[in-house]
């Protein structure tokens, strides 16, 4: 019961930013501006969702307005999306605010990488490795195309 309530509270109390990265994470990465990562990595999403507005537009059967929803990290990381340094390289999940012209939201979540050939990173060339979209409930609605690894 104790070791229960200890890591219920390493998790609250773990994250340190805007990205939902722990310590431990921000510890084993190259020392780097968290808001550089949060805009490189924002820039290889919104590049890539731009590459998917037709399959959003049928997901919506209408209009849509696609937001970054930082607010929504605690949720993704309760859903098991958990932004780290993983290994070698950074592995962030990107959330976004998906509003279709009906009123329905959702949550589309972009993971991105910064992994090279070598198994090493660069900051500079993030790219996306998949996105997903959930519904409120948390189920999984929808995957947008992978991109090649």
């Amino acid at each position: 019961m104790v070791a229960a309530i200890a890591l219920q509270g390493c998790e609250r109390t773990d994250v340190t930013d805007v990205l939902g990265l722990a310590k431990a994470d921000r510890q084993l990465g190259d020392p780097v501006d968290v808001e550089t990562l949060r805009k490189n990595a924002e820039a290889a999403a919104e590049e890539y969702l731009a590459t998917q507005v037709e399959i959003l537009k049928d997901f919506s059967k209408s209009p849509y307005s696609l937001t970054t929803d930082y607010a929504q990290v605690p949720v993704i990381r309760k859903l098991g999306y958990k932004s780290s340094f993983y290994y070698f390289c950074w592995d962030l999940f990107l959330p976004y605010r998906l509003k279709t012209g009906s009123g329905d939201s959702y949550l589309l979540i972009v993971q991105v990488t910064d992994r090279i050939p070598g198994n090493k990173h660069d900051v500079s060339k993030f790219r996306v490795l998949h996105a997903t979209i959930i519904d409120d409930r948390g189920r999984m609605r929808k995957a947008l195309a992978n991109t090649p690894d």
